[in-house]
């Protein structure tokens, strides 16, 4: 393969095409941007190499965005979940049941059991997850894959040594993932449940193919045991993910044509591949924009401090994974320079690039972090009070939509999970108030004015699929739309739209709210008509739930008014 002809699985190239300041300006910092046509260019290759994108399973740990989600949803992509929350999420973003994959060494085993009448597909991590499914499924009918995850007796090898690889060799004989290899074939004589087929996950930012042949092989060789022992017939092989990608210029993975080419070889007829690809499907695909905050010398070296840090990096910080960074003109920071780049956080380890030159570069002034789609914001967190960032999508005519505002902080746990303080009973008073007093305090608006309000949908439309907009002439006491009132509005409107996607005629059966989140920062005044926009999220609920769950988003007055409701039907 002529490697001069192959740029994905090098740096990317898309953000030589945005304009890094006018974004900056638009949308502030710090922000992610997904470039969908990375994305999709990436896909295609692990496409090319299983047939299929259903046979492309996304592990949803290494980025949870619902701009993704529904993306590779919506191309067919399986999504791979360790836990009940990325299945919820997965649903809800439009992957069917037979498009999930639930796989975790501390599953929830009913979960595992409503999955497999489901559809999905199964992955046992130990031999007590397989007698437990054995005694709960035996004789059972059910219409989902049951795989098995193998941990090689051989260690798999790296081919240039670094102080993390510890951490993040999943196929290590040491590691606590799987079956041990050399006990698999008895294990399975012996289980009466069909097995579909066999699970192995090597390692992440693995760097050299031999790794992946070398692990296609070995399981081929295990698969032949089993079957010859046993009269189970694999059929269904899950190779994992681990496609290492380069983080600066000059490193030395292979790239995603590189890997695809080379495990094609190692392909058999009749059996039905799955991947995984975490980094090498996302990572280059987002780019982390920030903004210098401030710039320092000391001790004849300057320090820039920019926005973001180890609350969404903290694998750079911690395992000195440090990503390329260019500036607003696009040029390449140094990685060898008397300067660095630090970030806001009171912890000494917060450093994104430890030595460069910040010749030419100011406070206020925007930098670009690439490769940061994976595993940066789903191991973010909130050291120091920081929240998350906006998101915001780039499709491949260049046209920016926003998918996520920055995280609210009154959104928090730390904030919405508390109940109330509590006080020794040496502070504990039963002093009563008089009701003349709490009579004059009360709001008339919400005690009697408030029923008063109305509204009207004047014109209602089907804008894209599972989106309703509305146009809502709406009076008030009040000249404005209080939040009680934008409840009404939204609630009737997504019950509306829930119904009529499920194709109802007339309201015939309960809508019960369970969840709800408003955010408004503006007064609407009701002078004038207003829009309303409402989607309905594909169900996240199981079939074995009597009632199914939905999630709403919707926003009021061009968005001045935005919440989410979760809900039953």
């Amino acid at each position: 393969m002529d490697k001069s002809e192959i740029i994905e699985g090098i740096m990317e190239t898309w953000t030589r095409s945005i304009d890094i300041e006018e974004i900056a300006k638009r949308h502030g910092s710090p922000l992610y941007i997904l470039n969908v046509g990375q994305l999709r260019r990436n896909l295609s290759h692990f496409v090319e190499l299983v047939g299929s994108p259903s046979q492309v399973a996304y592990p949803i740990k290494a980025n949870p965005s619902m701009a993704i989600l529904n993306e590779l949803a919506s191309l067919g992509c399986s999504a791979d979940c360790s836990s009940k929350y990325e299945v919820e999420l997965a649903l809800s973003c439009g992957f069917p049941l037979n498009r999930i994959t639930y796989n975790s060494p501390a599953p929830d085993h009913q979960l595992m059991v409503d999955l497999l009448d489901g559809g999905s597909t199964v992955v046992a991590d130990s031999q007590a997850i397989l007698d437990d499914l054995q005694h709960k499924l035996y004789g059972k009918d059910w219409s989902g894959n049951l795989l098995v995850r193998v941990n090689p007796e051989k260690p798999v090898e790296y081919f240039h040594n670094t102080d993390w690889q510890d951490l993040v060799s999943h196929a290590s004989p040491n590691s606590k993932f799987g079956i041990p290899s050399e006990e698999l074939p008895d294990a399975l004589a012996s289980c009466k449940l069909p097995i579909a087929g066999l699970h192995i996950h090597i390692g992440t930012q693995m760097d050299n193919v031999s790794a992946f042949n070398n692990s296609v092989q070995f399981i081929h060789h295990l698969k032949n045991l089993i079957e010859a022992s046993s009269n189970h017939c694999m059929r269904k092989l899950n190779l994992g993910g681990g496609f290492g990608i380069d983080f600066h210029d000059g490193q030395q993975f292979p790239t995603i044509p590189e890997y695809t080419e080379a495990l094609k070889k190692h392909l058999l007829p009749g059996i039905e591949y799955i991947v995984e690809p975490g980094h090498a499907l996302v990572g280059n695909a987002v780019a982390l924009l920030t903004r210098i905050r401030e710039l320092k010398q000391m001790r004849g070296r300057r320090w820039a401090i920019v926005d973001v840090g180890s609350d969404q990096l903290i694998k750079v910080t911690l395992l000195s994974w440090s990503h390329q960074i260019i500036d607003r003109n696009h040029r390449t920071l140094p990685t060898q320079g008397n300067d660095a780049i630090g970030g806001p956080l009171c912890f000494a380890g917060d450093i994104l690039l430890p030595s460069t030159n910040l010749e030419g570069q100011s406070p206020g002034d925007p930098l670009l972090i690439q490769h940061a789609g994976a595993y940066c914001y789903s191991v973010s967190n909130h050291f120091n009070g920081f929240h998350g960032p906006g998101h915001i999508t780039i499709d491949e005519m260049g046209q920016i939509e926003t998918a996520y505002a920055a995280e609210d902080v009154f959104a928090d746990h730390s904030f919405l999970g508390f109940s109330r303080p509590t006080h020794p009973p040496s502070e504990v008073l039963d002093h009563e108030i008089d009701l003349d007093i709490i009579e004059r305090l009360s709001s008339d608006y919400l005690k009697q004015g408030e029923s008063s309000d109305g509204y009207a949908f004047t014109r209602v439309q089907l804008i894209a699929p599972r989106t309703l907009q509305f146009m809502v002439k709406a009076k008030s006491s009040l000249g404005a739309i209080s939040i009680p009132f934008a409840v009404r509005i939204a609630s009737d409107a997504t019950i509306i739209s829930a119904l009529y996607l499920v194709g109802k005629q007339a309201k015939d059966v309960s809508v019960w709210g369970t969840r709800t989140y408003l955010k408004s920062d503006t007064i609407i005044r009701t002078s004038q008509p207003l829009r309303l926009v409402v989607y309905i999220a594909p169900k996240s609920s199981l079939p074995v739930d009597k009632h199914t769950t939905h999630l709403s988003h919707w926003d009021l007055g061009n968005g001045k008014f935005k919440g989410s409701f979760r809900f039953t039907l």
